[in-house]
């Protein structure tokens, strides 16, 4: 091909992509946008439920930057 015409190609190409984003570009828009939020109802509940003393996930370090997650007595994970 002829490098004048391979020139001129990338001269054009490089325009149009450079001038798409105006071209898709989104006018501002003239009147305010008015936000309305409307609060729901908040519940309050006088119920008191108890809680469990057992301790059932315990997390160690095992040492070298590792750890280790138990859940009732068994190895869940153990990083390394």
């Amino acid at each position: 091909m002829n490098t004048l015409f391979c020139r001129s190609l990338s001269l054009g190409l490089g325009l149009v992509i450079v001038c798409l984003p105006a071209l898709f570009a989104q006018a501002p828009a003239n009147a305010p946008v008015k936000v309305t939020i409307d609060d729901d109802k908040t519940e309050i509940s006088d119920r008191v439920l108890p809680l469990d003393p057992v301790i059932r996930v315990a997390y160690e370090y095992v040492g070298s930057m590792s750890f280790g997650v138990n859940g009732e007595g068994k190895r869940l994970t153990c990083g390394a």
